[in-house]
Order: C-alpha cells, then sequence, then structure tokens
C-alpha cells in the first residue's frame, strides 16, 4: 500500500509538472518571476498551437515526449516561453501541456521570459545559454 501510495503521489507531482527544476532553479523561482496562472504576474498571451509554433525559433519536438505525461498534461496551465530581443526562442515550461493541446487541438497561453530575466535566474552574465 505504501509503495502504491508513493507511486500515486510521484505520479500527480509529474502530471502538474510542479517538481521541475533545473540545476538548482525550481519552477516556482521562475513563478516568482511569471506568475503560475493567467491571474497573477505577467499577463498571458492566447495562440493557437500552429501559431505559438511559427513564432518559436527551436520548435518542440511533441512525438518523442513520454505520451503517459503528455495525456496528463493539462494545457490551461500557462506555458513560459524563453523572448530574447523580441524573439520566442523556447519553450522553457510546458512541453508536455503544448503536446497535449497539440494532439486535442486546443489553444495555448504563454507567460514570456524575457532573456536577461533568465539569465539573471541561471545566474549568467553578459552570455545566454541560448
Amino acid at each position: 500500500m505504501k509503495l502504491l501510495l508513493e507511486n500515486w503521489r510521484e505520479y500527480i507531482n509529474e502530471a502538474h509538472g510542479l517538481n521541475t527544476t533545473w540545476d538548482n532553479l525550481h519552477i516556482d523561482d521562475v513563478f516568482k518571476i511569471t506568475g503560475k496562472s493567467c491571474g497573477e504576474g505577467k499577463d498571458c498571451i492566447p495562440y493557437t498551437t500552429d501559431e505559438l509554433q511559427l513564432k518559436l525559433k527551436n520548435k518542440p519536438i511533441v512525438d518523442t515526449l513520454d505520451p503517459v505525461r503528455v495525456r496528463a498534461a493539462n494545457p490551461k496551465h500557462p506555458l513560459i516561453v524563453v523572448v530574447k530581443g523580441g524573439e520566442y526562442q523556447y519553450i522553457m515550461d510546458g512541453n508536455h501541456r503544448f503536446a497535449n493541446a497539440v494532439k486535442t487541438g486546443k489553444d495555448v497561453k504563454v507567460k514570456e521570459l524575457d532573456i536577461e530575466e533568465y539569465n539573471e535566474l541561471f545566474g549568467v552574465q553578459n552570455e545566454s545559454y541560448i
């Protein structure tokens, strides 16, 4: 029973992406800048998946993602996209939500994270990982 509960807890966290981390950075650190939902922080910008795909410099590859996580992802939660010089670079957070939206024909909402904010989060000076 304990193993079942632990596996269920892990599944719930995976489905909601609340344990997303990059090195020593947690998704909550990003939310402090962008806000977690469309009702807080930066504005949400609505897109069809086709519109967003055209805007992104680095296109997401939706067919290689874990299909279980894609089905569990909820595209109503905003995606976080890194922006450099006004150009959308890539989806930093929300690739499974984007894939779900593509497969189900739903629209998405985007919160923009400027490259300077990105660099500050990751402690990068004068350069970016992009």
